[in-house]
Order: structure tokens, then sequence, then C-alpha cells
């Protein structure tokens, strides 16, 4: 299920970066921890951040946060992907839990949680949408 908005279209004129992906996160109650090295995707030319994003006791989300340059490097990478696969379509990614893709302008998220409405959750908080 894609919960962000059509993978072609910038929903605001902020230009992201990961503090500013974590300020929002935080401001909408979520506690999120950077890890480790860069995470990359074979099908994103940008390095991307990994946050936890911690869910009661036991439980977490990952967000993957790749932040371009310009928009149209982000347009490149994201417009050939299904989006609800989060994958080109030529490719098969075994995500250990459901995908959910965000953009907004010059970034892109790749949400990993088996909860949908964490998902949409982490959704508003990024592009303030429903």
């Amino acid at each position: 299920m894609h919960v962000g908005p059509p993978h072609d279209i910038a929903t605001a004129a902020i230009t992201w970066d990961v503090a500013r992906v974590e300020a929002r996160l935080r401001d909408a109650g979520f506690t999120s921890v950077r890890e480790g090295e860069d995470v990359r995707q074979p099908f994103m030319s940008a390095p991307g951040a990994r946050l936890r994003i911690a869910i009661g006791a036991s439980g977490h989300a990952e967000v993957q946060v790749f932040v371009y340059e310009e928009l149209v490097a982000r347009g490149r990478d994201t417009g050939r992907l299904d989006t609800v696969r989060v994958a080109p379509p030529t490719m098969m990614i075994s995500w250990r839990v459901t995908p959910s893709l965000i953009v907004d302008n010059n970034l892109a998220l790749i949400v990993l949680a088996s909860d949908t409405t964490l998902r949409v959750r982490i959704r508003r908080a990024i592009t303030g949408g429903p």
C-alpha cells in the first residue's frame, strides 16, 4: 500500500536535510535514533541515513532518509519506482516488512514498518498531509 503522495509531486518548497527530518519526527512525538553508516539502495543515487523509530517498549520502524541536491535527481530515482513495492519494476527487493515511499521536494523516505497506521503517521509528520 502506498501511503505517500504521488511519486512525482513535491508537496512543499522545503529543502530537506536529515536534521529537518529528525525535527519533524520529533515534533510529531516520535523518538528517532540515527543508526550507523549510510544506507545504500541500488536504485537510489544518493546515500541514505538510517533512522530507527521506537514504538512502545519492544517495537520499531526504520526510516531510510535520502536527501538529494536537486529535485530533478530525486525525481529521476523515485519516478522509476513501483511505489507499492518500492523498487524498480524489473527488480525484486525482499523487504523484511512492508515498505512505503514518501517523497517531498528533494527528499525520499523509505519507511519500513509492518503497521499501516504508523506509516501514515510518519507520512503526515513529513508532508503535513492527510
